[in-house]
């Protein structure tokens, strides 16, 4: 046998040894190290490549650090995105498109066992052939039948009693033959194993290749008179209709953010009804717009407008208009910040502002799809790309840390959300204790923030009394911890908690 080959199932039951009855920690490093370490190996990987590979093997070292020193679920989430990502890349490195990868990974994901199999000298076709007849058979005909006996149970309340009594009789004996087996173990083996066939049986989808070479980053003219069928114009009207709409957005949108500018970034005055109607509804207002607006230039710019000789006034237009879209998503960012200040901070604000950054990014990409007269997939290949490196930048701090640090040092000008932050990780226990001198101190200054609310009072006696037990349970049950879950984070919180 090659040495793929087995090492599908030897690594499958060392998956199965480092994760059963384990939390997540060196666990997930060590066995993602042994896979990138094989596929070095097997020249799958090379680090002199110059592409979106070396990005995403980058992106996977990088989160999988990450996961140990934030250990949060997003950092988590990002190292296995980042493999998943990296696999679907080193299997067709043609592919510049993180859309067209992650579709790469998924027909991998799907199709690895299936490999795995045709790679084996055993027959093994023959025997996934009786497999799939075993299913089509006996396997998927069961499996509709107990659709129907839940349909019929719930519709004759007869046939409901006959098969509860059947369910009575029959239970015990299946019951007892479950107990024989350990379905964990089974699971477990069976992830570990798709997950190192996915790893080093990949094939390449040519149809997703053949979709990525297609589409290059430059615009070519069409010599068609109608276009993705646009009404019966000619581009001499198209052009005018562009003007006179970029003109009057532009004028509107002007008005839009001379407004915010002089009301939200200097005028502004906390008035909390009003705050959070402005702040929510109409920051997803004008999210809303801004994303209409990029629809608006891709479209008039998607064809044969982009070489129109007389183009250059409505090109103008277009870069004032996204120039206005950029300055409004900077007063949507002090909108925010405007809440952040009364409210603190919590993670759909934090999203937001990555959001903003992104948006920013975006308008960027649009003004040089329209100048240099590029394409959609090139806006998407920089624009995914650019998506992924700020997901890795978001999965490197501690959000939770960061939230409960900076609104219990805050508590005397934002009022504190006690629902939102006793649900804060446990790495966050050290930032929200609360010593027995600042209770008065806390509860004083929100009371005053709150115009005397008696019922905070009781919230917040029952807020210490959670977080108490909650930092007593963290502190017996840590130390039973296996040293394949260990984390820094939760290591640093149980330290700082002792002390």
């Amino acid at each position: 046998m090659k040495l793929k080959q087995l090492l599908v199932p030897g690594l499958a039951l060392l998956f199965t040894d480092l994760f059963y009855n384990q939390y997540l920690g060196l666990n997930l490093v060590i066995f993602e190290i042994i896979l990138l370490g094989f596929l070095i190996f097997f020249k799958s990987y090379d680090f002199r490549q110059q592409s979106i590979s070396s990005i995403l093997f980058l992106g996977t070292l990088i989160s999988g650090l990450s996961s140990i020193m934030v250990h949060s679920s997003f950092s988590i989430v990002m190292n296995l995105f980042s493999y998943f990502l990296l696999i679907g890349s080193i299997t067709s490195p043609e592919l510049q498109s993180m859309v067209s990868i992650f579709i790469q990974g998924i027909h991998n994901f799907v199709t690895g066992i299936r490999q795995y199999l045709d790679s084996l000298n055993t027959p093994q076709s023959s025997g996934r052939k009786n497999v799939l007849r075993w299913w089509s058979i006996v396997i998927l005909p069961l499996v509709m039948v107990g659709i129907f006996a839940i349909i019929y149970s719930k519709a004759s309340p007869y046939f409901e009693k006959m098969m509860t009594t059947l369910h009575r009789i029959f239970g015990n004996w299946f019951y007892h033959f479950l107990e024989q087996f350990n379905f964990s173990l089974i699971l477990l083996f069976f992830l570990g194993f798709t997950i190192t066939a996915f790893t080093f049986f990949r094939k390449k989808t040519q149809s997703i290749i053949f979709s990525e070479l297609k589409h290059g980053n430059n615009l070519k003219r069409k010599k068609q008179k109608y276009i993705h069928g646009r009404s019966i114009m000619g581009l001499k009207k198209e052009y005018q209709s562009g003007i006179f709409l970029f003109g009057t957005l532009n004028f509107l949108l002007f008005i839009v953010n001379s407004l915010d500018i002089y009301w939200v970034w200097f005028r502004f005055s906390k008035n909390d009804h009003f705050l959070k109607q402005f702040v929510h509804e109409g920051t997803y207002l004008l999210i809303l717009s801004i994303l209409i607006s990029v629809g608006l230039v891709l479209y008039l710019f998607s064809a044969n407008l982009n070489f129109y000789k007389k183009n250059r006034p409505l090109k103008m237009l277009a870069y004032v208009w996204l120039a206005q879209n950029a300055l409004l998503a900077i007063s949507i960012g002090v909108r925010n910040y405007r809440y952040i200040q009364y409210f603190g901070i919590a993670h759909k604000r934090i999203g937001l502002i990555f959001f903003l950054f992104l948006t920013l990014i975006g308008l960027y990409l649009v003004y040089i799809k329209v100048a240099k007269v590029k394409t959609y997939k090139f806006i998407e290949r920089k624009f995914s790309l650019n998506v992924y490196i700020a997901l890795i930048m978001i999965s490197l701090l501690n959000w939770d840390n960061c939230i409960a640090k900076y609104n219990m040092n805050h508590y005397e000008t934002a009022v504190l959300d006690l629902n939102f932050m006793k649900k804060l990780n446990d790495h966050a226990l050290p930032y929200l204790s609360i010593s027995e001198n600042e209770r008065s101190l806390i509860l004083e200054s929100q009371l005053k923030l709150l115009g005397n609310d008696e019922q905070f009072t009781l919230k917040f006696d029952r807020y210490i009394e959670y977080l108490d037990n909650r930092r007593t349970d963290f502190l017996e049950k840590y130390p039973k911890k296996n040293w394949l879950g260990w984390n820094w984070t939760d290591d640093n919180a149980f330290q700082k908690l002792n002390h």
